[in-house]
């Protein structure tokens, strides 16, 4: 029944599930949208510009480094340091900025509300059946003469 119940709460969840991926991408396809227009368009290998050549390029790499935490090109150098570095403080400054928005704010806010969301879902399932024993006479007589 443990099982059903942990099945129940997460079906409840999906749609909260849903939302979140959809608020998850919209600020990572931003950034990934000023990245491409701004280091993107420089012809330069090496300094991390590479991974920001194409938008869906730019949009995985920046997925990577602000949702999964693996910001680093293909020698294990962090891309947002070789980015900064060569490019400028700004861009060491957005991705901070976004990391703790991201982690802070954004994925706290996703878990709290799609926890509220199963429990919810659990207490629903553990009001009806307290309703329906107690519309079971017999059981509530039973109950009763206990």
């Amino acid at each position: 029944t443990e099982l059903k119940l942990m099945i129940r709460g997460t079906v409840g969840g999906l749609r909260t599930l849903m939302w979140s991926s959809f608020l998850i991408v919209l600020p990572v396809y931003c950034v990934s949208l000023v990245m491409r227009e701004s280091v993107g368009k420089i012809d330069e290998d090496g300094f991390g510009a590479e991974y920001f050549e194409t938008v869906p390029l730019a949009f995985f790499s920046v997925f990577r480094c602000l949702v999964i935490g693996d910001c680093s090109d293909k020698n294990g150098r962090p891309i947002f340091v070789l980015v900064s570095h060569t490019y400028g403080w700004g861009f060491a400054l957005l991705y901070c900025g976004m990391c703790v928005f991201m982690s802070l704010g954004l994925f706290n806010v996703i878990v709290a509300i799609f926890v509220e969301n199963v429990v919810a879902a659990a207490r629903s399932k553990w009001r009806k059946e307290r309703k329906e024993r107690l519309r079971n006479k017999v059981f509530f007589a039973k109950q009763m003469a206990q």
